[in-house]
């Protein structure tokens, strides 16, 4: 229940009693657009909990992720995390969290993430369940970074892209900003990391998005 509400995923067992025990004992609120943590405590409890262990073997930054001015060089942190992510994979696939395989990835990025701006910044977390993403907004050095999180598991590339990138405008929309980050992790078998590790920066209107 918490993985597929942690991945937007449109598979929520809202029929099940698993889903209903979690609303009972006060985890999630069931709400008309979805299910979400029940409050900003335990969005942020709830992921810090389940990323200690990561964010605690994760080794300091190896790289120059602060800009001279101090600010934060978001470009250099999603490369760096890629780099170590292809190196890291099967490993933290098979000495990680077992209970949360599919949203793994997107545990393991907010760990890094964390790793990075705790002490000098924070990360707002929205688990948009039925969206299949997940919006992450980290700020740093007076400065916002939004981020959108999805993943490729049973449809094509190119969907979940397109599907990301209209998802992406809305929230930079809601948030009055004009740059973002859209990072997609594709977990199908059978891909190198040479079709998984892509890049594309593109203008849509005023907006310029990174996709990764």
């Amino acid at each position: 229940v918490m993985q597929a509400v942690f991945l937007g995923d449109m598979d929520v067992p809202y029929d099940e009693d698993d889903y209903l025990y979690c609303v009972d004992v006060g985890l999630l609120s069931d709400l008309a657009t979805g299910a979400q943590p029940a409050n900003p405590l335990y969005r942020e409890v709830l992921v810090r909990e389940l990323t200690l262990l990561r964010q605690r073997n994760l080794p300091r930054p190896w790289w120059k992720w602060q800009k001279s001015d101090g600010k934060l060089d978001f470009a250099a942190l999603v490369n760096a995390f890629l780099s170590w992510w292809r190196v890291q994979e099967q490993a933290m696939y098979a000495h990680g969290n077992k209970n949360y395989p599919e949203a793994l990835p997107h545990l393991t990025f907010m760990a890094f993430l964390q790793r990075v701006v705790n002490g000098g910044g924070n990360v707002q977390r929205e688990f948009a369940a039925g969206r299949e993403a997940v919006d992450l907004v980290v700020d740093y050095g007076g400065e916002r970074f939004v981020i959108e999180l999805k993943r490729i598991y049973d449809r094509s590339k190119e969907t979940i892209v397109e599907a990301g990138v209209q998802q992406l405008c809305a929230y930079l929309d809601t948030l009055g900003e004009r740059e973002g980050w859209l990072l997609v992790f594709d977990q199908r078998k059978g891909q190198t990391w040479e079709d998984r590790l892509w890049r594309e920066d593109r203008q849509v209107g005023e907006k310029t998005l990174f996709l990764r």
